[in-house]
């Protein structure tokens, strides 16, 4: 369309469309109400967002209010961890400013220092190293500083803490519940899956924030809009790419159990223990095509799919821009034995807390 007293080629001269890909690489999004960048990882997201749970094709608004959501909490980690920084005299924004944010979730905290122990593990592999730190060159072992994140995190926690806790963390091999849940609603969502829908899946299963050939694209998309004088390193870097996609991974998870409440909300107690609707959606998907199904000697009902309604359902079972309000809604609430005697001003926004932290 032309603008008034401009012609339309002049209106969008030096002006990319939105999603259009720069000279570097990523797409030039429009900014959003914080000035930042938007819509560059929208594929990625839905990637993500598939292999958390959510249908094949999730749905556009979805994804944009996630990725603003990603950047909003990153932002506000970002500036935190500048300004631990910022305390210790550092001249960046390194590991062990994102471990003293991190110090007071356990669980969390180990759930990264087994992060930094797989990137330790690949990084010995790409360079031949063997688990003692020795590196075969020409028929000789040389001896190479083994395991840089595990031993920053270790000289960090152990200047800090006082009674062990935290170092213990390093060695804990102890289940992680959360990491649990999602492998068992992977293995329920694959259950009915055939081979092209299961290699679709596992190529989603590998999206992240944080791929080699992607990390200067990272860069500019979490510190494009920011003003602060310290930036963060490459492990630091590594690290927020991992807390974007937890946060990912835990809107999803919220969302789910958003949508799982809503369906029990009417009448049936049976409902709630179900697993989630987007897995109800690949069963009746599926066993209404005949895919993963075992073979039948008779012809049931026909499916939703073969009615012609198989869109709307999964239109239905996908995660909706609703649901991500309600899960992070739930979230920043107040709760505690005392959180209805606590007088909160609704002209005040409620304070926002990260997912990552």
């Amino acid at each position: 369309m032309e603008k008034k007293g401009m012609s339309g080629k002049e209106s969008l001269a030096g002006q990319p469309q939105n999603g259009q890909q720069s000279e570097k690489g990523h797409p030039q999004g429009s900014a959003g109400t914080s000035g930042g960048p938007r819509n560059w990882y929208l594929s990625d997201i839905q990637q993500m967002m598939y292999g958390f749970g959510d249908v094949p094709k999730p749905q556009h608004d979805s994804t944009v209010l996630i990725e603003d959501i990603v950047r909003q909490q990153l932002t506000s980690l970002l500036l935190q961890a500048s300004d631990v920084a910022s305390t210790r005299n550092g001249r960046f924004i390194g590991i062990e400013d994102l471990l003293f944010l991190l110090r007071k979730d356990k669980v969390k905290l180990r759930r990264l220092l087994r992060y930094m122990d797989v990137k330790d593990q690949r990084s010995m592999a790409l360079k031949g190293v063997s688990d003692e730190g020795e590196e075969e060159q020409g028929g000789d072992k040389v001896a190479q500083p083994f395991k840089k994140r595990q031993k920053i995190c270790y000289d960090f926690l152990s200047s800090i803490d006082s009674t062990g806790e935290l170092v213990a963390l390093m060695e804990d091999d102890g289940t992680d519940e959360v990491k649990r849940e999602r492998l068992l609603r992977a293995e329920l969502q694959t259950r009915y899956m055939d081979q092209k829908q299961y290699m679709e899946f596992c190529e989603a299963r590998q999206m992240s924030f944080g791929r080699k050939y992607k990390s200067q694209r990272f860069k500019d998309w979490l510190l494009t809009g920011i003003n602060t004088e310290l930036k963060p390193n490459q492990q630091a870097l590594e690290i927020f790419s991992y807390f974007a996609y937890e946060t990912v991974a835990q809107i999803v998870d919220m969302a789910l159990l958003v949508k799982q409440d809503k369906k029990a909300l009417y009448g049936d107690p049976v409902t709630k223990d179900s697993p989630n609707v987007c897995i109800n959606y690949y069963n009746q998907r599926s066993l209404g095509s005949g895919i993963g199904s075992p073979p039948s000697s008779t012809q049931g009902p026909a499916s939703p799919v073969q009615c012609g309604i198989g869109s709307a359902l999964e239109i239905s079972s996908a995660i909706q821009p609703d649901d991500i309000h309600e899960a992070m809604r739930r979230y920043s609430q107040c709760i505690g034995p005392f959180s209805s005697h606590i007088n909160t001003n609704p002209m005040v926004l409620p304070h926002s807390r990260l997912l990552c932290l």
